[in-house]
């Protein structure tokens, strides 16, 4: 039986290693408890999506019916959306995850939250990861839970902070204390964080070229790898839904390398992607959906199934993305400059 017990426990610690360095690259629901002490991560955000001021549509014509064009346009809006992204001059996203990870008739749920800012040449980011039940921790015990998670990094907070125009060396400060208060929102002890040298944000550094462009998402979406597409206009509010259907046989050869690495099973391999994105007329991101979900085996025993449900929220407005409001983001561009 302790022989059981220890193979279990050295299952899940590599499926929680592998999911959450590789995925962690992300229906609306309230805070609430389930009875199995479930708690739903909050996509209630503090944010709205508040459009760009900006004039110029891009002007895409009427939405196709043909296949072929309809995949073409569901791309062309993705390209135009992740330039935008990256060259705009100020912005705020927003995004809450659930992530979903089973193995030896266990779940253990992570929750994941990331605040991020661009301001001019300014760069801002808080990552949180909060534990929402996670069975492994009942099984070592509450002793030794705080040495499991030193080790696996399930509960943390991250956040960095870069100035384009400085450059230097971009540091990360993390402490492994993230909790939630009594609204369900993420918070952290940043008193004694540990800071490394990390690399510069993709985000900053990419180039516009054909082939080497800040991307929204890891995984490959193009024309070839969408299975099935629609896309819808919302002509009050002025912007387009899209939502793909993946082929992650096509659209997952580089992260499937990722998890494949991290499990140490040959074999694993992403089997669903699910990918949504609102974007305003004017060809910037107005929100954006990711369910991804990979399978394999832990030690070549247990069977791994990991989720990731990515909800995000963008939002212009000046207030909403000034950094010198924020105390977490003075503090971090506080460890950059000293």
């Amino acid at each position: 039986m302790k022989k059981l017990k220890l193979l279990t426990v050295t299952a899940i610690v590599a499926l929680l290693t592998c999911s959450f360095v590789c995925g962690c690259n992300k229906n609306n629901n309230q805070n609430n408890n389930t009875d199995s002490g479930y708690q739903i991560c909050s996509y209630t955000s503090p944010y709205l999506e508040v459009a760009p001021d900006v004039d110029d549509d891009m002007e895409l014509g009427d939405i196709p019916t043909d296949e072929a064009a309809l995949k073409s346009m569901a791309v062309n809006i993705y390209e135009i959306a992740n330039e935008n992204d990256q060259l705009v001059e100020g912005r705020l996203y927003y995004s809450t995850c659930t992530s979903s990870n089973v193995s030896a008739g266990m779940d253990n749920k992570i929750d994941l939250i990331i605040f991020s800012l661009k301001d001019g040449e300014e760069y801002f980011r808080i990552d949180y990861r909060v534990k929402n039940n996670v069975p492994l921790f009942n099984i070592v015990g509450k002793s030794m839970e705080r040495n499991l998670n030193e080790s696996l990094n399930l509960v943390l907070a991250e956040r960095i902070y870069y100035n384009n125009a400085v450059g230097g060396d971009c540091i990360k400060q993390t402490v492994k204390n993230a909790d939630r208060d009594e609204n369900i929102m993420p918070y952290a002890d940043w008193s004694n964080p540990q800071e490394d040298v990390v690399d510069v944000p993709a985000y900053l550094e990419s180039q516009m070229d054909d082939d080497n462009y800040y991307k929204r998402c890891a995984h490959d979406i193009s024309e070839e790898t969408i299975k099935s597409v629609t896309i819808t206009h919302n002509d009050e509010l002025g912007y387009y839904t899209v939502s793909l259907n993946v082929d992650t046989d096509k659209a997952c050869t580089v992260t499937n390398e990722d998890i494949r690495a991290g499990s140490g099973d040959s074999n694993a391999k992403y089997v669903e992607l699910l990918v949504e994105y609102e974007v305003w007329d004017s060809g910037y991101y107005k929100s954006y959906h990711e369910y991804s979900r990979w399978t394999g085996k832990a030690i070549g025993v247990f069977a791994i199934e990991s989720s990731f449900d990515y909800h995000d929220v963008y939002s212009y407005n000046v207030a909403d993305y000034d950094i010198d409001t924020f105390a977490d983001a003075k503090a971090a561009k506080a460890a950059y400059t000293k």
